[in-house]
């Protein structure tokens, strides 16, 4: 009998929490297909050096469980306290608390197991989806692999089940605490809301708008260090569940001041409903509200990194092979013939940059980036030589220099037009993100050659290797004629015929290190060499081979989209099943209520109207809210970004773009709450 009960109960509860059945399925879908590739071969073979994607597929797996746990507990006590009333007629009835908790946990059982057989099965297809895509993204072909990996059923599986066991189990001693008078009273719990005492609570709304505001001071102004910033957005968290005690509070002072408004086209009906629902679930608002949030910030962020894939990363190896060394007149020899002998070279250039001896561009660079601020700058503005000298990096200890010809061969290599200059001018090359900052100042420091002033005629900023090849940040062109100039360091660029052919990176490296010996393991040669100013995404080396660079990076960076990704779509859909199984639940309740005001006289189209209103009221509140939270960090993680990594992309595409693709989704979900609402409580 009780198994037929708890499979009829499992039938009916699957409908009832429709939206919550997907969500699961979905969840079990993207767990399996994530750990699959968590657990690959084949992609831990990628990169030896590196098991990125397996620690960063981990770390969002630990954050993505705490969330799931989170809303199977969730959902199992939102469940018993809504059949509270039929759990006490059981009772009544003769039933005993063992046999009902025995009815509860079963059929919780057989809808998350129909929802885990469901997701596996999707999950199966979306993990071809992402290796396929995951492997175009770096640049590999994939061959279809269903690589049915035991541990990987295993291990989702064991999650799946440990969360809802663990919240079952947790509802079971609950259950058997409860009395029937209780049972029967749990529904009532909610309805007794107070509207007395509730001043302070709008103080603290107040003190947690002033916490944002302070926040977000700090990171516009750059007063605040990274760990500082990291530790008080913990406290954004805090700050949004005090907003939430103050807005019910708000909106009830609002009601009993009888303000403008209140009485037309149910307006009092809404706030009524609204005020209600933020009053008794404050703490849920918030945590949805934090969920949002997250997800934002992580597609955010998984944004920038595609978008540095897609634009930037050509842009900062243009050259098929490209090296340095310390001596000006290194003939590269060993180099070339292991380059001809593996990938067939094409076209190479052999050169050398030059200097004179002079660091004007570098002090210039130093006191005038944003990176450095006033860091290197003596109290009347002038550079301060000797902190420099200590502390920085970032340049050759020199200004270097490039002859025309040699400038002209590179571009030629690279596909781009000549560049012609007379007898005493010159050009500077530097990347977008150096050029945006000083391209009204830097034409303006003076450049003395051996006594002789040369004139400026330009920037160019085409891709060019810059990152301490040639030149770092930036390097000065002149005439092949230029005297005064003594020769620097060597220089080598090579075009290849297989382009695609990784490997030989790794074989070249030791040729530009120091065999070991008994004083110390092996170090660079190039102990002069500085690497520019370009943070976040930094990778630099004596000999760059772009097939194999490109997919190293390529690798990291999806290492690190693929998991926000994950985290964002979770924390998504964890919310927005939350906001849809609140209202969906209330259907019935709300359905007696529409029927008083259909009898006070609002017609079928006015109730509708309504539904719509109330459900984008309480659906907007906490997207709303997040939006208004991450705006100013996604802002200012952007600028930092595309400043820093030289993308070519407007601060405010990440942000709007997210926000504008996680409101498709979360349309989606709001759309399929308001037909089911409409059908339920019409």
């Amino acid at each position: 009998m009780l198994r037929k009960l708890s499979l009829r109960n499992a039938r009916r509860a699957a409908k009832d929490y429709v939206v919550y059945m997907i969500t699961m399925t979905i969840f079990a879908a993207l767990m399996f297909a994530f750990n699959s590739m968590l657990l690959s071969r084949d992609i831990a073979n990628l990169s030896d050096d590196v098991p990125m994607m397996a620690i960063m597929l981990g770390l969002a797996t630990f954050f993505i469980v705490i969330i799931i746990a989170w809303l199977i507990r969730y959902m199992i006590t939102f469940m018993l306290e809504n059949r509270s009333r039929e759990f006490g007629a059981y009772l009544l009835l003769g039933m005993h608390k063992k046999q009902i908790s025995r009815l509860f946990f079963r059929e919780n059982l057989v809808m998350g197991s129909l929802a885990f057989l469901l997701g596996l099965g999707f999950g199966l297809f979306l993990k071809l989806v992402l290796m396929s895509v995951f492997y175009s993204l770096i640049g590999h072909d994939y061959h279809f692999n269903l690589d049915l990996n035991p541990f990987c059923f295993l291990i989702t599986g064991g999650i799946y089940y440990g969360c809802y066991l663990l919240a079952l189990l947790r509802s079971k001693r609950k259950f058997r605490k409860m009395n029937i008078i209780a049972l029967m009273n749990v529904n009532k719990q909610n309805q007794q809301i107070r509207e007395k005492g509730d001043v302070w609570k709008q103080w603290l709304f107040f003190l947690a708008i002033g916490y944002l505001l302070f926040y977000y001071f700090l990171m516009f102004s750059g007063s605040a260090d990274i760990s500082t910033l990291l530790l008080l957005t913990i406290g954004i968290a805090f700050a949004v569940y005090l907003i939430y005690l103050g807005i019910a509070s708000f909106v009830v002072r609002y009601i009993k001041k009888k303000r403008k408004g209140i009485y037309n086209n149910g307006n009092l009906f809404l706030l009524r409903q609204f005020s209600a629902k933020i009053k008794t679930m404050p703490f849920t608002m918030g945590t949805l509200t934090v969920l949002f949030i997250f997800a934002i910030l992580s597609m955010g962020i998984a944004m920038m990194f595609g978008d540095y894939l897609n634009k930037q990363l050509p842009y900062d190896f243009p050259f098929d092979i490209s090296a340095v060394h310390e001596n000006p007149d290194e003939d590269f020899a060993e180099l070339i013939a292991l380059a001809d002998d593996e990938l067939k070279i094409l076209d190479s250039h052999r050169f050398a940059i030059w200097q004179n001896g002079a660091d004007e561009m570098n002090m210039f660079l130093y006191t005038n980036l944003h990176l450095f601020r006033d860091k290197y700058k003596n109290p009347d503005g002038s550079p301060n030589r000797q902190k420099i000298i200590d502390e920085q990096r970032a340049y050759h200890s020199y200004d270097t220099f490039m002859k025309l010809s040699d400038y002209n061969y590179q571009r030629k290599m690279l596909d781009l037009g000549e560049v012609k200059l007379e007898s005493g001018q010159y050009i500077i090359q530097l990347p977008n993100r150096v050029y945006r900052e000083v391209k009204d100042k830097m034409g303006n420091v003076p450049l003395i050659i051996d006594g002789e002033i040369y004139q400026f005629k330009g920037f160019m900023t085409d891709r060019f290797a810059q990152d301490g090849h040639n030149g770092a940040d930036y390097v000065i062109v002149v005439p092949d004629d230029t005297v005064g100039l003594e020769p620097y360091y060597g220089r080598i660029v090579i075009t290849v015929a297989d382009k695609k052919a990784s490997g030989l990176q790794e074989r070249l490296d030791p040729w530009f290190k120091i065999a070991d010996n008994e004083e110390g393991p092996a170090e660079e040669t190039f102990f002069d060499r500085g690497f520019g100013t370009k943070q976040i995404l930094i990778y630099s080396s004596e000999v760059l081979v772009r097939a194999d660079v490109e997919q190293f990076l390529k690798y990291l960076l999806n290492a690190m989209v693929f998991p926000l990704f994950y985290i964002a779509m979770v924390y998504l859909c964890v919310a927005l099943t939350v906001l849809s199984v609140q209202q969906l639940s209330d259907s019935a309740k709300y359905k007696f209520r529409y029927a008083v005001l259909k009898k006070l006289g609002l017609n079928q189209r006015e109730i509708d109207k309504l539904i719509w209103k109330q459900l984008l009221w309480y659906y907007l509140c906490p997207i709303l809210a997040a939006v208004f939270v991450s705006a100013v960090i996604i802002l200012t993680v952007s600028d930092i970004f595309v400043r820093n990594t030289g993308v070519n992309t407007m601060v405010g595409y990440y942000f709007g773009f997210t926000v504008m693709l996680l409101l498709g989704i979360y349309m989606l979900y709001f759309l399929a709450t308001y037909v089911l609402f409409k059908r339920a409580a019409g």
